[in-house]
């Protein structure tokens, strides 16, 4: 069995636990990789309490992945992320970024060995270093009705489905909800990765955008709005709260904007007082 690094131990003999590039193979090492969870890494820690107490505990933390992303031959981002879903997290980064419009263009995809580099190539089209603004592609979105046990039952999923967050608790979570069903959820150490995530999901499987709807783990700023009205999804869903500036988009565009949504309550935002808000901000 392989070695997993050097234990530490402190001047006062407290084990700081495996130090060095981990074994995956190691049983010592709990790479915990019959979960799916080969990223995350524990070590031990000293927790020291406001009465004095000193004790040894331990911390999982996720592993940083850096993914480069080439177009037709030219790169187009590179990427921290957590190394899941690299395939989905491309194709939502391209056309997020106004690289690809269609999955439709897509000729070839195909993800390195070492998962490190995503080579894309796409039929004539935008080139890398030719983005379309954002502004120039959000569109309204359409009124769509949503009945409050999809987003009770989205938030009960956050819950339960979360498996890196659990271990962790370094993770942003998306999840889908397309026609009444999940069908998909993935997490991520960057919430608009988890986002892009989801967007690539999307359009690799054709869904239809307006009958999706999409929970958020993670705090919703104006980019993680945007996200979803380039997307075309009319309903975001946020266990956390907004900011003015995504309240103010989310209005400009029709996005049905719920926040602080748990398994026992959620809460919708009122676009109509858009105009108070406006007003008490002059």
């Amino acid at each position: 069995m392989g070695s997993c690094g050097a234990k530490q131990t402190d001047s006062e003999g407290f084990d700081l636990g495996v130090i060095g590039t981990p074994d995956r193979k190691s049983a010592e090492c709990r790479d915990t990789e019959e979960f799916g969870m080969s990223q995350i890494l524990t070590f031990k820690t000293r927790v020291t309490s406001s009465d004095g107490t000193v004790k040894q505990g331990n911390q999982s933390v996720l592993k940083e992945h850096r993914l480069k992303i080439y177009v037709n031959q030219r790169k187009a981002g590179e990427l921290l992320c957590t190394d899941t879903d690299l395939e989905e997290l491309s194709i939502g980064y391209l056309f997020n970024k106004g690289i690809l419009d269609s999955a439709d263009r897509i000729l070839r995809k195909e993800l390195s060995e070492d998962h490190k580099v995503m080579d894309v190539r796409l039929s004539d089209g935008v080139e890398p270093y030719k983005m379309i603004p954002a502004e120039e592609r959000m569109k309204p979105l359409p009124k769509v009705t949503v009945e409050p046990a999809q987003i009770f039952r989205l938030a009960e999923e956050f819950l339960t489905e979360t498996p890196l967050h659990k271990k962790s608790g370094g993770t942003h979570s998306c999840i889908l909800m397309y026609r009444g069903d999940i069908v998909y959820q993935v997490e991520d150490m960057g919430r608009h990765n988890a986002m892009d995530k989801v967007v690539g999901y999307m359009l690799l499987k054709h869904l239809d955008p307006k009958d999706c709807i999409v929970y958020t783990s993670g705090r919703v700023p104006v980019d993680m709005t945007e996200k979803a009205v380039l997307a075309g999804i009319p309903v975001l869903v946020s266990k956390a709260i907004p900011t003015v500036d995504s309240v103010r988009l989310a209005g400009e565009y029709g996005l049905h904007l719920i926040i602080r949504a748990w398994p026992d309550h959620f809460e919708e935002v009122d676009l109509s007082s858009m105009d108070d808000m406006e007003k008490n901000d002059e």
